[in-house]
């Protein structure tokens, strides 16, 4: 057995033989191989090939089809907890805008939040009977704010349109560390605080008011101050 080792090239064998009787020389055969590996060409003339390299690559197969299958698991269980997440705060913020009866922001100018400078939310109560009502302060701050804690003065008229009550609440924005509490976005963080509760005898038009009660002139550091109404 003679073993020839092709290396991925086309080779002809053209092999001639005289019978042992006559002396003549039988007719030619040309063998043209075209596979890749190694053969083994017998003395006949019949081809062999070694078909130990594609064993090889046929066996490294199995292996890369069972990394996609666990790469597509993966991509999968992804976003199926995704899916599940954005459905839950889904919900939840339905369930909270079906109890939110007013929800309103304003903005503060640039220059910074005058002392006397008074914040003004007018509350439709439409109601035919009230019920009672959780009232929420909220303000945004950036990194720029130069304390830990915001004082505030509501007042609001909701029980009765005619006497007015007034709250003071402390914001805590940052720990002792310095670092913001609130919900950040950038160099922006939002923060809340519950105020109280309150039933108002009927329906109609109130309004809630606040102001700064900080020691300076122009409250540097805030961009917005909001009012939040939740029936309980």
């Amino acid at each position: 057995i003679v073993r020839n080792n092709l290396n991925g090239r086309m080779k002809t064998a053209r092999s001639s033989q005289k019978t042992a009787t006559e002396g003549k020389e039988t007719t030619d055969r040309e063998i043209t191989i075209t596979t890749t590996g190694t053969e083994d060409r017998t003395r006949d003339g019949t081809t062999k090939t070694d078909v130990r390299k594609e064993e090889q690559i046929t066996s490294v197969l199995p292996d890369r089809k069972e990394i996609r299958i666990r790469r597509n698991s993966q991509l999968m269980k992804s976003l199926l907890k995704n899916s599940i997440l954005s459905l839950f705060s889904a919900c939840l913020l339905t369930a909270c805008n079906e109890h939110t009866v007013y929800h309103s922001y304003q903005s503060l100018p640039n220059e910074g939040w005058g002392k006397s400078d008074t914040l003004s939310f007018q509350i439709p109560i439409t109601d035919s009977v009230p019920t009672t009502l959780r009232l929420f302060a909220e303000v945004r701050n950036s990194i720029g704010y130069p304390y830990h804690d915001l004082h505030l003065f509501i007042s609001q008229n909701l029980q009765d349109s005619t006497v007015w009550r007034t709250d003071t609440i402390a914001f805590s924005l940052a720990d002792s560390t310095g670092r913001w509490m609130g919900h950040g976005w950038g160099s922006i963080f939002q923060s809340e605080t519950f105020i109280k509760s309150v039933l108002p005898l009927h329906s109609g038009n109130y309004t809630i008011k606040v102001i700064n009660g900080m020691k300076d002139e122009k409250l540097q550091g805030l961009s917005d101050v909001g009012i939040r109404i939740e029936r309980q």
